[in-house]
Formats: C-alpha cells, sequence, structure tokens
C-alpha cells in the first residue's frame, strides 16, 4: 500500500535532513535529544536511506548514504569504534549496502580490514577479543547478520564459519524477544539444515511473539534459549 512508502519517505527525509551532520559526515543518534550526540555504531543506519532512493529516484537519500558511509569507512577501522557485538554487526550492515549501491571498493575495503581483524581475535566459541563481552543474544545476533552480510558480498568462506560461531554462542543466552536475531539463526539452520539451529530458531520465535502481549522476557529466572538434545 502507498502508505508505507509515505512513511518511508518521511522518515528517510528525516534522516537526510536532520539526523544526519553534513558538517562532520556522521549521524545523529536516534535518543532524545539526538542532534547534539553522535551516534556510534550500535546506532547506524542507510539501508532504509538507499531502498528509499531505490523507490523514489530522490538522489538526496543516495547522496546521504554515501556521506554517511564516507564517515564509516574511516570509523570502522579504529579499534574502539567496535567495543561490542552490537557495533560489530551494525557496522557493517550500514557499511556494504553503500558500496552495494555504489560498487566503492573503497567501503569493502574497510570493512574487510575490520573483519580481518576481528576475525583473528574469534575464539572456537565465538567469543570476540573485544572491550565488553555483554552475552546478550541481540548483540550475537546482531554481530553474526553483519558477518553475513560481508560472507555475501565476498564468497569468503572463512567468515561463514564466523558467523555460524557467532550466532550459536548465543544458544546459552536469554531469549531474543524482538526478532533481531531471527535472521542470522534462519540463515544458520539454511546452511547446515542441523536439529539444533532449526530448534534455535524456533524457540526464540516464540518470545518474539510473547512480546505481543508482554514483557517477560528479561525478568530473572526466565528461560534460556538454549535446550540440549
Amino acid at each position: 500500500l502507498r502508505k508505507y512508502l509515505d512513511a518511508a519517505v518521511t522518515m528517510a527525509t528525516h534522516q537526510a535532513d536532520i539526523d544526519t551532520n553534513h558538517k562532520t559526515g556522521w549521524q545523529w543518534k536516534h535518543s532524545p535529544r539526538h542532534v547534539e550526540t553522535r551516534a556510534e555504531f550500535g546506532h547506524t543506519f542507510t539501508r532504509g536511506l538507499l531502498e528509499a532512493y531505490f523507490f523514489t529516484g530522490n538522489r538526496r537519500y543516495l547522496e546521504t548514504a554515501v556521506e554517511l558511509g564516507d564517515y564509516f569507512a574511516k570509523a570502522i577501522r579504529i579499534p574502539r569504534e567496535l567495543g561490542n557485538e552490537r557495533q560489530i554487526g551494525w557496522s557493517r550492515i550500514s557499511l556494504l549496502p553503500v558500496y552495494e549501491a555504489t560498487w566503492d571498493t573503497k567501503y569493502l575495503d574497510a570493512a574487510k580490514e575490520t573483519v580481518d581483524r576481528l576475525l583473528a581475535g574469534l575464539d572456537a566459541k565465538g567469543k570476540f577479543t573485544i572491550r565488553w563481552d555483554n552475552r546478550i543474544s541481540f548483540f550475537n545476533g546482531i554481530a553474526a547478520t553483519g558477518l553475513i552480510y560481508y560472507q555475501r558480498a565476498t564468497g569468503d568462506e572463512r567468515v561463514a564459519d564466523a558467523a555460524l560461531r557467532v550466532i550459536r554462542r548465543a544458544r546459552g543466552f536469554y531469549p531474543e524477544y524482538a526478532g533481531r536475531t531471527l535472521e542470522a539463526i534462519a540463515w544458520a539452520y539454511q546452511r547446515t539444515g542441523d536439529s539444533h539451529d532449526l530448534d534455535f530458531l524456533q524457540r526464540t520465535w516464540e518470545p518474539t511473539m510473547a512480546r505481543q502481549i508482554n514483557w517477560n522476557t528479561m525478568q530473572l529466572g526466565a528461560p534460556t534459549s538454549w535446550r540440549g538434545s
């Protein structure tokens, strides 16, 4: 329906005209008083701008996404900018669509440099060597999704293996409640056919739907999203 496109265009215009600092090239954080705080990589976005451009042809959206991409390509190389799994994921989810929209290899090169560094510090159980180990299912799901985006763009099988380790690490954490891990878990099951991944997917879907009624998944004593075979 047209109403969805109209709403999307309104939001893309807001991001292009208000949520982007056109002097520095960074994105303002989506929060109260959000034009006072630079968004770190846990809160950066370009896909909506690019999709609005593809739908409407309005180059303002493409130009803003490229402007953000240029900033992200520099910031992503700074290790402190990727201090948790969420930042690892969203940095790739923000940067790679700009590469796919422009085919400018500087964006892919920036992503590759950080992927190589992160994989060098990733252990067998999917834990990164980073500043914060949040042990949050959603954070690990976003990190895995970012790696999946990179693997799809490059075909790098090292990264596919890393994404599997990262998303499977989340099996022992509290259930994701907003569906933000579903993409990575579904990818894992499609890739491996492992029944544990299918079980993980189903058990994540349940609290995602339950959240529509109440908010129980983060309370003490809530079940984890993993059950043994």
